[in-house]
C-alpha cells in the first residue's frame, strides 16, 4: 500500500509539472534557466564519418536554425569548421564509449543530448515543443529522456499524451537515438570500450538502478537514418536527394 500511495504521489507530481509548464505566461518564461547552461547537444562521431558532417550540420541548421543549446562535435584528429561547432578531439580511436567518456570531461553542461551524426533532420524542428521539453527536464530533473518515440518501450507508467515513464525492465532503456542522459548517470552507464549497440544492450542493464527513465510519446524530431552498417540507405537517399542534397550510393567503402 505504501509503495501504491509513493507512486501516485509521483504521479500527481508529474502532472502537475507538467500542466504548469504548459501554462506559463512570458514574465515566467523570462526567470526561467538559460537552457544552453545546462543541456548541451553532443554528436558522438569520429574520423572516418567526417564525410557525414556537412550533411549533417546543413540539414541540421537548416530545420533547426533556433536551437539554444551548445552543440559539440567528437573527432579524433580532424576539426568542422563552423562557428555553431565546438570540436572535441579526443586522439586516438578507442570505440564509441570510450571516446564519449573522454570528451564529457571537456563538457560543462549537466544534460548530453546525443545525437548521432548519420541521422538527419528532415523536416522543421518545433522550437516551442523542444522549449517545453527542455523546461520539463529542468524542472524535473531526470536521469534520461528519449526525445524518440522509437524504438517503443515494451512496459511504459505515468503514461500522458506527452511524455511516459520507462519501466526499469524495459529493454531500450538505454537507446542513443536522440537522447537525453544525465550527465553523471552517461558517465556511470558507460564502459571502455563498448560500441553504441554495445552500450543499448549492457547499459540498458545497468541502467535498472535508476528510476527516473522517460520517453516521448510521438515524435518530435524527424530524422532518417543515413547509414546502416557503414553503407548509405538507398531509402535516405532518396529522402536527401528530395532535399537538395545528392550523394553516391558508392560513395562510403
Amino acid at each position: 500500500m505504501n509503495n501504491e500511495n509513493t507512486i501516485n504521489d509521483d504521479f500527481r507530481s508529474f502532472v502537475r509539472n507538467f500542466h504548469s509548464i504548459n501554462g506559463m505566461n512570458k514574465s515566467n518564461t523570462s526567470k526561467r534557466m538559460s537552457f544552453n547552461e545546462k543541456i548541451s547537444i553532443l554528436v558522438p562521431s569520429c574520423d572516418s564519418y567526417s564525410d557525414l558532417w556537412p550533411i549533417f550540420f546543413e540539414l541540421f541548421w537548416r530545420f533547426w536554425p533556433d536551437c539554444p543549446l551548445n552543440v559539440y562535435l567528437i573527432s579524433n584528429e580532424k576539426a568542422f569548421s563552423d562557428h555553431r561547432i565546438r570540436n572535441i578531439r579526443v586522439g586516438e580511436d578507442k570505440g564509441w564509449s570510450s571516446n564519449i567518456l573522454m570528451a564529457l570531461s571537456r563538457i560543462p553542461e549537466e544534460y548530453i543530448f546525443i545525437f548521432l551524426e548519420d541521422l538527419f533532420i528532415c523536416s522543421m524542428v518545433d522550437q516551442g515543443t523542444m522549449n517545453k521539453i527542455f523546461d520539463w527536464i529542468l524542472l524535473n530533473s531526470p536521469e534520461y529522456i528519449k526525445l524518440s518515440p522509437y524504438p517503443k518501450s515494451i512496459d511504459k507508467i505515468f503514461s500522458r499524451d506527452f511524455i511516459s515513464k520507462i519501466d526499469q525492465e524495459d529493454i531500450y532503456r538505454t537507446s542513443v537515438v536522440l537522447s537525453v542522459f544525465r550527465k553523471d548517470v552517461l558517465r556511470d552507464l558507460l564502459r571502455e570500450g563498448e560500441s553504441a549497440w554495445d552500450f543499448e544492450i549492457y547499459g540498458t542493464l545497468r541502467s535498472k538502478k535508476y528510476s527516473n527513465f522517460y520517453t516521448v510519446n510521438k515524435e518530435i524530431i524527424k530524422v532518417v537514418n543515413g547509414v546502416i552498417k557503414g553503407k548509405w540507405s538507398y531509402h535516405s537517399l532518396n529522402i536527401l536527394k528530395s532535399l537538395g542534397i545528392t550523394i553516391q550510393s558508392n560513395s562510403r567503402p
